[in-house]
Order: structure tokens, then sequence, then C-alpha cells
């Protein structure tokens, strides 16, 4: 067996090995080592959608076992999914608790849309709080609800239509007050709520109208619903728990992503249920949990599908009909003189995106009916669909300015920038396709085993908020009309890199060296601006919401992997076109899974 076959065989195999077996491990954690059952289940919404949800259900909690046990109703936030509330649902569970983690409408797998304004609402909690309410094995009459960001609302708009429906609340990094929705009057009479607001928090002026986290016992509208004249003092509970007048505010030192995977906030709502629920079945305490290792089995399985891409895809090469895709790397005539030119390139591709997202961020949501349609309905992928039009597009542009008027002279030609076979047309045609497919089989290969893990094991391929989620029929035909879009800064990056910046100036590196490398140069702008965002925010100064850096961390892991990709089967194909339509593929399918309606 040729020895290059023979370890991409042995990789593939340890891919599959991480994937299937990290998820196995994650979900013997995700149900207490067997202590849980944990069923995937669709609630028939009020508002015709169907609602996609897991119930947890422990070995204790039987109609044929009574007293039956208190029941927990958890919602996660915007652009998030059922999954982040799995920490939480685990934690609960293993005490007894009966858990229901759901989708709200237009999240994860669940239908209908939230719409443009997330405050506005429906989220399906209504019905999934009656359906919690109704289970044979629960005590109707003691049930919790734990929201984070926007699920904090999602569960507000449940509490408000079902009064005597639920005992206590907590809100996860949010309030009954973000964006002014619901009113103060309103919310007064919501029982026993308990609000995490992190110190680092960096929604404060939105949820608290208060600039940051260190700020928000001194909030007006946070003292009105506490009662009280004077700054709340954090962790002390202001009036009383049997009248269900109780209030709370824990400040752990963390910020808006970190508290589905925070220790400290995980035990907080394990101790407010436990002071506000009847007494749990099992009592653990709060500090004693688990989930830690079942992030660790997603993790692993996440680290396995990325493995996937590159041993999967090699062997597939070597396959009759993608033979022709396979040629010898091109001659590099990229470059200005000696080295300026790469270093020029990697400022350039390093700072560009960085540079350009502030203002691509406000101007979709300032232009949000313009963007948000029926072709392309989903709001943050719209912010990164129109981020990559302009980045790709300034690419574009600086690509063809650098082959006009430095590299055409030097003799460079498509055939150099992997963008030809060279020989005739209708070759170079015949081959774009095949990479396209080879591209589609790939992920469609990670696909069928993601699902296989997913509906087997109860869980996803996760590493805090990096998530690969199985996506609906309607995600998917909305995976085919962001992907032009999408491709329009991908794939001239797989270009740049295979063309024109090639490490020492086009000199023979070794291929974990340029990817590497690549990665580095690709990446490093992104994490200086969050270090620079991010340590304003440490220091205690007001965040920037226009900044929204939540959603440029996901680049941190995204784009190592990208520019790996796409160096990777440059090396092994002397083309563009099969790193470029994968990666494309792969962060089309991330994104559009990821986001919501």
């Amino acid at each position: 067996m040729d020895p290059e076959v023979k370890t991409y065989l042995i990789l593939l195999l340890v891919s599959l090995v991480l994937m299937i077996g990290g998820g196995a491990f994650a979900s013997y954690v995700n149900s207490d080592f067997g202590f849980v059952h944990v069923y995937q289940i669709s609630i028939y919404g009020d508002h015709g959608a169907v609602i996609s949800a897991m119930l947890y259900v422990p070995s204790t909690a039987s109609p044929k076992h009574p007293p039956a046990p208190p029941a927990v109703l958890a919602v996660n936030g915007w652009n998030n999914q059922k999954e982040f509330m799995q920490n939480v649902a685990i934690e609960l569970a293993r005490r007894g608790y009966v858990v229901l983690i759901m989708d709200p409408y237009g999240h994860g797998l669940s239908g209908g849309t939230i719409g443009l304004l997330i405050a506005y609402g429906p989220y399906g909690t209504v019905s999934a709080l009656k359906y919690l309410a109704s289970l044979p094995m629960v005590n109707a009459s003691d049930i919790g609800l734990v929201g984070h960001s926007m699920g904090g609302l999602a569960i507000t708009e449940a509490a408000l239509a079902l009064p005597s429906d639920y005992r206590s609340m907590f809100l996860m990094e949010s309030t009954p007050f973000w964006y002014g929705f619901y009113s103060l009057s309103l919310v007064s009479h919501l029982k026993n709520v308990a609000i995490a607001f992190g110190l680092y928090e960096e929604l404060g002026p939105l949820m608290m109208h208060e600039p940051t986290g260190f700020d928000a016992p001194k909030s007006p509208l946070l003292m009105q619903f506490f009662n009280t004249s004077q700054p709340v003092v954090p962790n002390m509970i202001y009036g009383s728990i049997s009248d269900g007048t109780a209030r709370i505010l824990y400040q752990p030192p963390i910020t808006h992503a970190q508290a589905t995977d925070d220790p400290t906030e995980i035990a907080e709502v394990i101790q407010w249920f436990y002071q506000t629920l009847g007494a749990p079945p099992i009592y653990i305490p709060p500090s004693n949990q688990i989930w830690q290792w079942k992030v660790v089995g997603t993790g692993i399985a996440l680290f396995g599908a990325f493995i996937f891409l590159f041993a999967a895809g090699s062997l597939l090469l070597r396959a009759g009909v993608f033979r022709s895709l396979v040629r010898p790397v091109p001659d590099y005539r990229g470059g200005f003189t000696g080295g300026i030119g790469w270093w020029i390139n990697a400022v350039i591709v390093t700072a560009l995106g960085p540079a350009l997202y502030i203002w691509t961020n406000l101007f979709v949501w300032s232009h949000l009916t313009s963007f948000v349609s029926i072709v392309f309905p989903q709001v943050q992928s719209d912010v990164y669909m129109f981020w990559a039009l302009v980045v790709g597009g300034i690419t574009i542009v600086l690509l063809i300015l650098d082959h006009f008027v430095f590299l055409r002279k030097k003799g460079a030609t498509a055939v150099n920038y992997g963008l030809s076979w060279g020989g005739d047309r209708k070759t170079t045609i015949i081959n774009i396709i095949k990479a396209f497919v080879f591209a589609a089989i790939v992920l469609s290969a990670l696909y069928v085993i993601l699902a296989f893990v997913f509906y087997t094991f109860n869980v996803d391929f996760r590493l805090w908020i990096w998530a690969l989620e199985p996506m609906t029929f309607r995600r998917f035909v909305y995976f085919w009309a962001y992907l032009l879009p999408f491709s329009v800064l991908l794939v001239p990056l797989a270009v740049l890199f295979s063309g024109f910046m090639r490490p020492r100036n086009g000199g023979e590196v070794g291929i974990g060296a340029e990817m590497a490398i690549n990665s580095v140069v690709l990446t490093l702008g992104i994490i200086i601006w969050l270090v620079i965002v991010y340590g304003e925010i440490f220091a205690g100064h007001a965040p920037n919401l226009s900044v929204l850096p939540i959603y440029m961390i996901p680049f941190v892991i995204l784009w190592p992997l990208v520019a790996s990709l796409a160096t990777f089967y440059f090396r092994k194909t002397g083309n563009a076109y099969v790193g470029a339509f994968l990666v494309t593929m792969f962060i089309v399918w991330y994104v559009v899974a990821f986001d919501s309606f």
C-alpha cells in the first residue's frame, strides 16, 4: 500500500473514532452516565410551527414513584441552539429535576420565525411550558424557568402568559426589560426572579441602560425592579421567596457568551432553584459539576470533524473521476520584488477583515429591511454576507491590480494562480465542476456522520461557541442562496494563498509550515482586534455596541481552518478550486445552521 494512502486511511479512521467516540462519551455524560433519559421531541406550537426540544427525565421521575419532582424549562439565546443549554440541563437533571430545553421559533431545528426584532417574539415558550406542565411525571405547581440572553425574554413571555404555571425564574446574562420591550409595570409581578449579569457583560447598555456590568447595580431599572432606592447589593435576596416577590442579582466575572459554559453561573442557577423550587430530589452541592466532560466529548468530536475534511478528501482525490483534478504545483510568480510583496499582502490580509467589520456590521443593521429578505432571511448571516462581499470585492480588486501591475510582466498566468489546468478551456471548466462535486461529496459524508451522532447520541459537534449543527430542509435551501455571496470572499482568499503569497517568496517549505503561516496571516488581525476590544471591556470601559465582538470570536478557529484547508488542497492538487469550494461550503453550512430566521 502507498505510504501516503496508509497515512490518510489512518487519519480517516482516527477522525471517525473521534467523532463517534467523542459523541458517545458526551452522550454518556449528558445522561449522567445512564441515570437520566434524554429524548428528542417535537412540540406543536400555538403559532403553527413545530418546536424542536430535548427532554431530560431522571430515573427517579416516574408517575409510578411519587412525589413528582420539580421541572425546569431552559431556553437559549439569539442565534444559539438548545444544545447551548445542555450544560445547565445536565446539572439540574442529575439532581432529579425534569428539564426541557428547546429551540425557540426560528432557531436550531424549530420552525417559525423570530423576526427582525428579537424582543417581539413569539418564541414558542408558552407552548413549551404548557407541554412541560402536562407531563405526568412532573409537579406542575413546581416549575422553574431559565433563559440565556434572548432566552430571558422568551421565558418572560411564558411567565406573563402563564403566571400560575411557574414558581421562579433565572435570567442568565439577561433582564426582563432589555430593549425596553417589557415595561417595568408589566414585569414587576414576575415571581422569584434571579438575574445574573456578568461584570464584563458586553450588552450592558441594552439590558440595564448602564455602560458596563460593573454599573448594573445602580441601574434605575434594576433598582425599581428590586423595589429599592439604593444600588442593588449582589447576592442579597430582596423580597420574599414564600410570597413570590424574591429578587437577587448575581455578578460573576464573565462575559455574555461565557454564561452557559461557566461553572459559577451554572452553580448560581442550581442554588436559586434549590431555594425557590421544592426540595431537590437528589441534593448535590452546586459546585459539584460534570458538564465539562460533555464539552470535552463534543470538542473531541469537532476536532475529529476537522481532521475528516483533510483525510477523506485526500483519499477521494485518488478516485478515478477526480484524478484529473491533481497536477503538479505550478511555478510561483507572486510577489513584487524580493520578499516585500509577501509582507505587504500579509498585512493587508490580516488587517482588512477586522478593519471593515464595524462599518459593515453597522451598515447592515441600519438597513435591515434591505438585506433581510425571502432570499436572505437570516440577520447575522446577512451581516457576514455583506462583510464577505465588501472584503472579498476589495481582495479581488487588489489581486487584479497585483497581476496587471507586477506579475504579468513576470509571465504569471491563470495556471500559476491555480485557476487553470492549461490546455483548452473545456478541460478547465470540467475540472471546476468536478472540484465543486468533490467538495460537496466530502461535506455530505461529514454531514451524514454528524447527523448519525446527533440523532443517536443527542449531541452535536461543539466546543463552547464553536458548533457544527445539523440543518432542517429550510436551512438547506438557504444554504444554496448564501453560497455565492460567501464565495466572493473565500474563493479569492484561496487564490491569494496559492498564487500570490506563498511563504519564502515561493520557496519550498513543508506543507505543515505553510498551513501554519497562512493561518497566522489570516487570523492574527482578528485576534489583535479582539484583544483590543475585550481589553477595554476587562478594564471596565463601556463597550461599543456597534462592535458586537461576540460574532468575531468564531473566526479564531474558523479562519485557521479555512487557511489550512485552502493551503493543503492547493499543495495536493496544484489548483485553488478544490480548497476554495470546500471552505466555502463548510463556512456557509456552519453559518446558516447556526443563525436564526
